[in-house]
């Protein structure tokens, strides 16, 4: 399945994006954002907590309201985005105007993150994103249940907060979940540096030059400033590849529906849902009271890397950042290959796995099957990994 750009509109028509993201891996930056115009930019659903709730009391209208509620988690999102925005307002105003010196200080400062989040802006959301999912949340939760919202975490590309649901004596009526908000700094990082090298880099290249005029440096300077440039649009691009909501949905989903895993009770962190347009996602909330790990995912005997596996994306032993995940070889994004790979490294019985691989070393001696170079490939990736797991 491929996607369809609609080349009028400009709007994804791809409407079950979950079966984009299991077909491959780590798309390109300006891929991701195709995305983001599709007719329906979620994946997933709401909790289920949530969900029963809703479909109680809505029996018949429970898709919109369903939606609503959605819409709800992405006004909260916006809300905490908005300076982003505002700053999003003025590039578009800076490229209207031309003023090319004033995008490449701007593009310095979302590089380096002089705009991120502060404490204070954490504890104000806290406090008004929690009256607004009271509000609008009244009619379908039990009645007198609290919403209470609080920070946990800042990573780089994001911020993430626990959303507690609470009784009148203060007891989690629901398993708490985790509402993660994916920063607005890669995509106006990208977009101020793609302004700035529209032409080449030729403006840039000429402002850079005039900002010191009577050194007989200056040519040698712009040259070296260009090309600090363009490395970091190409440092950008690579991490809108690996990071936010669209890459870490690429990630679960590879991960989930690729190898037909539940993530729950593994080393990595199950999401409920992701807004790759509104950039947020719901997931569990991970504490030494959560999901015991019954299992480890063997990332290397799956042919993956996780690329950002750092102690703070660690909690009770389980991942909770699943951006950064990628495959080791990527001739096991091909379907067929995968396909098979998969039900050999899902073979526990050593007499089974034996059987299997006997059945398709067979299927290679016989003369009109298709694929045989696929098959014969899975074998060979198989048997490589089994040497170095």
């Amino acid at each position: 399945m491929s996607l369809k750009i609609n080349a009028e509109t400009t709007r994804c028509t791809y409407s079950r994006l979950k079966y984009v993201f299991r077909n491959n891996l780590n798309y390109s930056g300006k891929f991701y954002e195709n995305l983001t115009l599709a007719k329906n930019p979620v994946i997933g659903n709401l909790p289920d907590e949530l969900l029963r709730c809703i479909c109680e009391k809505y029996p018949s209208g429970k898709g919109e309201r369903i939606k609503e509620v959605q819409r709800i988690f992405a006004k909260a999102a916006e809300f905490f985005r908005r300076d982003a925005l505002k700053t999003d307002k003025l590039i578009d105003k800076l490229v209207k105007e031309k003023k090319i010196g004033e995008l490449i200080h701007l593009s310095d400062d979302l590089f380096v993150n002089k705009n991120a989040q502060s404490r204070f802006k954490q504890k104000a959301f806290s406090s008004r994103a929690g009256a607004l999912f009271r509000k609008n949340f009244s009619d379908f939760l039990p009645k007198n249940t609290d919403i209470k919202i609080d920070w946990i975490a800042q990573g780089a590309c994001s911020d993430a907060f626990v959303m507690h649901f609470l009784n009148q004596t203060g007891e989690n009526i629901f398993r708490p979940k985790v509402l993660k908000i994916y920063k607005l700094q890669q995509y106006l990082t990208a977009k101020t540096l793609n302004a700035i090298l529209s032409d080449g880099g030729k403006a840039a290249y000429n402002y850079l030059k005039n900002e010191i005029p009577s050194s007989r440096s200056a040519d040698v300077y712009a040259s070296i400033m260009l090309e600090e440039l363009v490395d970091k649009m190409k440092f950008v691009e690579e991490r809108k590849r690996m990071h936010g909501a669209a890459a870490e949905a690429n990630s679960f989903y590879y991960l989930l529906k690729a190898y037909g895993l539940n993530l729950r009770g593994t080393d990595f962190v199950k999401f409920d849902m992701f807004d790759i347009r509104n950039g947020f996602s719901i997931g569990d909330y991970i504490d030494n009271n959560s999901f015991p790990v019954k299992k480890k995912i063997n990332l290397k005997k799956l042919g993956l890397l996780h690329t950002d596996l750092k102690p703070r994306n660690i909690v009770s032993d389980v991942c909770v950042d699943i951006g950064g995940l990628k495959s080791v070889n990527e001739e096991l994004t091909d379907g067929y290959i995968r396909k098979i790979y998969k039900e050999l490294v899902s073979q526990t019985d050593k007499q089974k796995l034996d059987k299997l691989i006997k059945y398709y070393q067979n299927l290679l001696l016989q003369n009109r099957i298709p694929d045989k170079q696929k098959i014969q490939r899975a074998l060979d990736l198989f048997m490589i990994n089994q040497k170095n797991v």
